[in-house]
């Protein structure tokens, strides 16, 4: 079984030197029943600034097939809650790559699968009442 979470970084942290650590505990006794450690993937989240859209839009990530890094592009015509995530074919959430408040404008989202496998997966935004699904592959 695989578990995924997330969490807020602090601009004071550096990129380079972040290791994630989890530990599987009995709740009762304390008993460590499992650990596992992780590197820190950054999402570059860039805001294009060429005015503002009149259309929600999520275009097709580039390049495609990729390895390990793809682009991908949205915009928003007016400040929106954002929600874009990758799913596997089983549509199991692995990758949650925004999930917060963005003002209107373009934007385009530096994703990095080096901790996925070769396969087809799947990408979503929800932005208000605005949602769409989009393929990628990733080749290693």
């Amino acid at each position: 079984q695989q578990f995924i979470f997330t969490y807020k970084k602090d601009p004071v942290w550096k990129d380079t030197s972040m290791i994630t650590n989890a530990f599987i505990q009995n709740d009762n006794n304390k008993e460590v029943l499992n650990s596992g450690k992780g590197t820190y993937f950054p999402v570059g989240i860039n805001n294009n600034n060429t005015g503002i859209p009149s259309d929600y839009s999520l275009s097709q990530n580039y390049p495609n097939p990729f390895n390990p890094v793809t682009n991908i592009k949205f915009s928003i015509p007016a400040a929106s809650e954002v929600k874009l995530a990758v799913y596997d074919m089983l549509g199991r959430e692995v990758s949650l790559l925004a999930n917060s408040r963005f003002d209107a404008g373009s934007y385009t989202i530096d994703y990095d699968a080096s901790n996925l496998t070769s396969g087809i997966y799947f990408y979503t935004i929800s932005a208000g009442s605005f949602i769409e699904t989009k393929k990628m592959i990733l080749v290693k």
